[in-house]
């Protein structure tokens, strides 16, 4: 008792005590947290289109050298001619679906980068629980939970926002890890804006 009031007495008056008799507080609450992801908004609106054109002129590319190189009948022809009008028709229909989708894609992108800037993104803080990683053959997705926010991604997903597997050396490859997560939810998907895990 006297101890104690006799280190209060001196803190009082500044008095340095020797470390053994200070007493120390050690917070369990503050973790150090290792980030290891941060999403920067850049707009691929523009990649995207080229992509796509590029799959058109493929396609259109096949069936034109098709006629023109293989005058005659045969198997083979109509394999790349089926190949190339169905390859050229879907990277069309899917082009034009794109276009039609840009304003939605747009605006996505300005929302993204106005709640990066302003952090106003929602944040969750815990341990990682119901991992599911990626199957070949069987499912692609990779998904976690957090705190009761579930988070699911994938390697071959067009996404915004991190999306590397554990099958792909991504940092989430089980349960029980101490993450800190920032995201927003856009069409009900869980999007990871900011990723750190405790070192």
């Amino acid at each position: 008792m006297m101890g104690d009031y006799h280190v209060r007495f001196c803190e009082r008056l500044r008095v340095r005590l020797p470390l053994p008799t200070r007493h120390k507080t050690v917070s369990n609450n503050r973790m150090n947290y290792l980030s290891l992801y941060e999403h920067e908004v850049s707009s691929r609106i523009i990649f995207h289109f080229i992509t796509l054109v590029i799959f058109v002129l493929v396609g259109v590319g096949i069936v034109y050298f098709v006629k023109k190189r293989f005058k005659t009948f045969s198997l083979f022809r109509q394999f790349l001619l089926f190949f190339g009008y169905s390859a050229g028709g879907f990277a069309l229909l899917m082009l034009i679906v794109f276009i039609i989708n840009i304003p939605k894609q747009y605006s996505k992108v300005q929302s993204l980068k106005e709640m990066i800037e302003n952090k106003s993104y929602s944040i969750v803080e815990g341990v990682t629980v119901d991992f599911l990683p990626p199957v070949e053959g069987l499912r692609y997705n990779e998904s976690f939970a957090v705190n009761g926010i579930k988070f699911e991604y994938s390697d071959y997903g067009i996404i915004e926002g991190f999306h590397k597997t554990s099958k792909n050396n991504g940092p989430i490859h089980q349960n029980g890890q101490q993450v800190r997560i920032g995201y927003t939810t856009i069409d009900n998907e869980n999007l990871i804006l900011r990723l750190e895990i405790a070192k």
